[in-house]
């Protein structure tokens, strides 16, 4: 899995620096396994499209669902860039 691009979503309800990546394949359950390590691990499985979300304290949220190709982070609103890069990093590793 490879980050492949990266946005910043303007006008969004979830906060005021939150980014899109969109990633080289659909999000599976050994993705969600593999972020999971990172902070918390939130799983809507019962839903008719599985939805995740990964709360890392102090540094950003990682919501998605499987199948998809794009992720959401929401960044606290004083944004640290290295928090994004890492993850980014994390997930090309």
């Amino acid at each position: 899995m490879i980050a492949i691009k990266t946005k910043k979503i303007d006008g969004c309800l979830e906060g005021t620096n939150v980014k899109d990546i969109l990633l080289s394949d659909a999000i599976s359950q050994e993705f969600i396994e593999k972020i999971a390590i990172l902070g918390k691990l939130i799983f809507y499985e019962d839903l008719q499209k599985p939805l995740f979300k990964v709360i890392v304290k102090g540094k950003y949220t990682i919501k998605g669902s499987i199948g998809n190709k794009s992720i959401r982070v929401v960044l606290p609103k004083e944004d640290n860039p290295q928090y994004f890069q890492d993850l980014i990093d994390f997930i090309n590793g």
